[in-house]
């Protein structure tokens, strides 16, 4: 039987949107990261953009169902103030994109996204709502979690047979080897290394807590799926994942080691952190012009107040530009997605160094929200993020698989700082935002009489 309210009715409809969260949740972990599609650079999202659009559009009506035929003819409270914050914030982000693509001059374009991304204002919507849904609907369950990190560690896997040389899935392009000669890796299930990392280090966050808080066979599971993700990721080299994991693990540390710190401990980590973050700090810039290293000089340049044009794969460049485009509409913004008609407009692709490339992105979620959406967009999704974030600390002494949510959305975060926004990795990353606030509002509902979520009875 299902568990009882008060007033003596079924739980049976709430039951059904907490299980079809939970197979929505299941579905952008485990089958979204293997649907591929041609890697050609003008349609290399479509495939996987479109499954996501349809299993999102698939899921909404039969929520839209559940809450308006099934359920009782009474309000359904929403579980905490934590998660009516984070739905206030993602109702405040839409509108200010709303906004922005209105105003945008290219309302076609702010609507559906500009040509290879695609993440105009109906994705970056859906990608918002897809949060607040498994916020609202969903608790995380461990078993969620293991999937998540089994789908990511047989991403890595096909990854490093692609370092070695093998296709056997016949993902690349057939010259793909012969033009890049041995030893490369695309990572062709999420379209390039970059977008791999960030997919692969949220994954790899949430396994290492679940490694250490869990025991037995599921330890195991866990310290496998990690070895093959971080293997993966030590071969792609790139140090944004590796930044975003450090964030997250450090950020986190006492709760990953001690289930119940005492604050004591968290400030007296926290104070080392900071101790040995500041004098790294001093060391790398007292290294300007010394180094014989270009990431370590690019650095060192940055803490000395300056932003070089090559710093993180001229990342610089990219930057100091998108901080002028800003300038220009600094309040809306150029519209959703649009960054990649503003940039090419002014300064077309790049050619220096040999090297031809389309900049479509910032390169850094922050900035390239405030280009597209202005500060005021910029500043309702940071609260977004913040919501989320908030509500996971509140449970991180409760549940492991909190925990694990939490560290991945930490990730998240401190990797948008140097990461790309992508239709290949950012379906699941909300879906894990979504869940890192969830965790609130399972502890919450415990003594609730509306029990959403909860096991059946036998």
């Amino acid at each position: 039987m299902y568990r009882k309210r008060r007033h003596g009715k079924s739980d049976e409809p709430l039951q059904l949107t907490a299980a079809l969260t939970s197979a929505f949740a299941l579905t952008l972990f485990v089958v979204h990261p293997w649907v591929i599609g041609p890697l050609r650079y003008n349609n290399i999202t479509a495939v996987k953009l479109g499954f996501f659009i349809a299993v999102f559009s698939l899921y909404a009506l039969a929520m839209i169902v559940c809450l308006a035929i099934k359920l009782p003819r009474r309000r359904v409270r929403i579980r905490e103030l934590r998660l009516r914050a984070i739905t206030f914030a993602a109702a405040v982000y839409i509108a200010l994109m709303l906004i922005s693509a209105l105003g945008s001059g290219n309302v076609r374009e702010s609507f559906f996204g500009a040509s290879a991304r695609n993440e105009g204002l109906l994705v970056r919507s859906a990608y918002a709502i897809t949060a607040v849904l498994i916020a609202l609907f969903y608790v995380p369950k461990k078993r969620d979690l293991l999937a998540l990190c089994i789908c990511a560690a047989a991403v890595s896997a096909y990854g490093i047979l692609e370092f070695f040389g093998f296709d056997p899935l016949r993902l690349l392009p057939r010259d793909y080897f012969a033009r890049y000669g041995g030893q490369v890796m695309h990572v062709a299930a999420m379209s390039n290394i970059d977008v791999y990392s960030t997919y692969a280090s949220m994954a790899l966050c949430a396994g290492i807590v679940m490694a250490a808080r869990e025991r037995g066979k599921a330890r195991i599971a866990y310290l496998i799926c990690g070895v093959i993700t971080a293997a993966t990721l030590a071969l792609c080299g790139v140090w944004s994942g590796l930044f975003g994991i450090a964030a997250s693990l450090g950020s986190l540390m006492p709760w990953i080691v001690f289930r119940k710190p005492a604050r004591r401990a968290v400030a007296v980590w926290y104070g080392a952190i900071a101790a040995a973050g500041i004098s790294g700090c001093i060391v790398i810039a007292s290294m300007a012009g010394k180094s014989g290293n270009l990431l370590l000089a690019d650095i060192a340049a940055l803490l000395r107040g300056e932003l070089r044009d090559t710093f993180g794969s001229r990342r610089g460049l990219i930057w100091k530009r998108a901080w002028a485009l800003w300038r220009e509409k600094p309040l809306f913004g150029w519209g959703p997605d649009g960054f990649r008609g503003a940039y090419l407009n002014r300064w077309g692709v790049f050619s220096g160094d040999g090297r031809y490339a389309i900049f479509d992105k910032a390169h850094n979620e922050y900035l390239q929200t405030i280009v597209d959406i202005g500060a005021a967009g910029a500043a309702a999704y940071i609260v977004l993020l913040s919501c989320a974030i908030r509500a996971g600390f509140r449970a991180v002494r409760e549940e492991s698989a909190a925990l694990a949510a939490l560290a991945a959305t930490i990730c998240f975060a401190a990797q948008g700082i140097f990461n790309i926004s992508s239709p290949f990795a950012h379906p699941a990353a909300w879906a894990l935002i979504g869940m890192c606030a969830s965790s609130a509002g399972a502890i919450g509902k415990k003594n609730e009489n509306i029990h959403i979520g909860d096991e059946c009875n036998g």
